[in-house]
Formats: C-alpha cells, structure tokens, sequence
C-alpha cells in the first residue's frame, strides 16, 4: 500500500488518505494545487496547508522559529500558520498516523491537502461515500475506515501577536501558548 501511494504522489496524482483526523484529497506541493482545487470546486487562489516529515521542509517556505511550547505539540491535529519568506502566509501540519508518517518520510516532500468534500459541503467521513463521490477524480483511495466524531486540526496563526486560533479543531490550545 505505501509504495503504491508513493507512485501515485510521486507522479503528481492526487490520492484519498486518511489523515490524523479526517480523510484528506492529498497532493504533491507544489505541483497539484490547480487539481485539488478543480476536484473540491474551489478557487484556485485559495491556499492548502501542506503535510510535513520535519521542520526542515518549512525552511524552503518560512525563516520563522516556531516556538518551543508549539514545537512540543507537534506531530498531531495542529496547522500552524506562519509568515513566508515571499510575503504571503504558509499553513503546515506534522501529522501523527501510522500511514501519513512513514509515507511523508519516505516522499521527502511537502503534500497539500485538504478535506474531502466539495467546497462548502460537510467533510466526508464513511469511505462508501467518499468512493462514490471521488474515486474517478484520484489516482488512489486508501481506506482507513470510517471515521466518526472526528474534528478537523486546529489552526493557530503565527504571524501575529498574540497567536491566533483560526479554527477550533481536534487540540485545544492554552491561552499561555497565544500570549507566544
């Protein structure tokens, strides 16, 4: 399953993954934001967060030093959003999964992703449905089962002081960690 996956990814198709916290249409980064963005009937000039191995790969984006209080609640259900190095903004997410992980480490490149749903819709979590919704449109779906009650990560944005939450998800952030 994770060599099929990296073939997929590698060769720039999207494919269906289940994610830390909900399923997710997921992308090589750069390459496939204009896909992604066609298959969710999103603007194309709205951005994706990208799933990471390491922190090394925020280099490329961002020359910000994320503190230590947040470095400790990664890998896990937290996107952080920071300021980029060519004035716009870049969301990041260090997922911890038994899949996700080892597969992001053994592409060595930042995936985007997103929810699976078309924009504005609910994210969809019964693989039955995602299968009927999106299996034309991916190059692979991998099924992690049904995921029930989930949430969504938490979104903090960096880029200001105090941080801010952008989206309440799966972790909850103390009010010590926005004072930065």
């Amino acid at each position: 399953m994770l060599v099929k996956t990296i073939e997929c990814l590698t060769g720039n198709n999207l494919a269906i993954l289940p994610c830390d916290t909900i399923y997710g249409i997921c992308g090589k980064a750069p390459d496939t934001a204009q896909e992604i963005a066609r298959v969710k009937g999103r603007h194309p000039e709205k951005p994706f967060l990208m799933l990471i191995h390491s922190i090394d790969q925020i280099k490329a984006f961002s020359d910000f030093i994320i503190p230590e209080k947040i470095m400790k609640l990664w890998p896990g259900a937290l996107t952080l959003i920071l300021p980029g190095k060519d004035g716009n903004t870049y969301a990041f997410r260090r997922p911890q999964h038994d899949f996700l992980g080892p597969l992001l480490k053994a592409l060595d490149f930042p995936l985007f992703s997103t929810s699976v749903n078309k924009e504005g819709e609910a994210p969809l979590n019964k693989i039955d449905m995602i299968i009927a919704h999106f299996e034309d449109q991916v190059g692979l779906v991998i099924e992690g089962g049904e995921i029930t009650d989930a949430k969504a990560s938490t979104i903090l944005d960096l880029c200001s002081h105090p941080y801010k939450i952008v989206r309440q998800g799966e972790l909850v952030i103390s009010e010590d960690i926005l004072k930065g």
